[in-house]
């Protein structure tokens, strides 16, 4: 996300609890085990750009913004990605 690339996840506890990951804003979710899900979340990022870009765009943001990257390792990989 930092890099500001699309990420496709499946729904996990973690998703849940505040990362400020949200569907089809910063990241494409999908339900846990459902591989037709996952394949079609792949496919519809590949076929659209534009998604792509929105995505990466907003994840990058709230990678910066919105993630704690005091426990990250190394631990000053934020500054790196800063600067992209």
């Amino acid at each position: 996300m930092a890099y500001g690339k699309a990420v496709v996840l499946t729904k996990t506890g973690a998703i849940d609890d505040g990362y400020h990951l949200v569907h089809n804003h910063n990241i494409l979710l999908v339900e846990p085990n459902n591989l037709l899900g996952l394949e079609q979340a792949f496919v519809r990022m590949l076929e659209d750009k534009n998604l792509r870009e929105i995505l990466g765009k907003n994840a990058r943001e709230t990678a910066l913004n919105h993630l704690d990257w005091s426990f990250s390792y190394p631990p000053k990989n934020h500054r790196a990605l800063a600067r992209g």
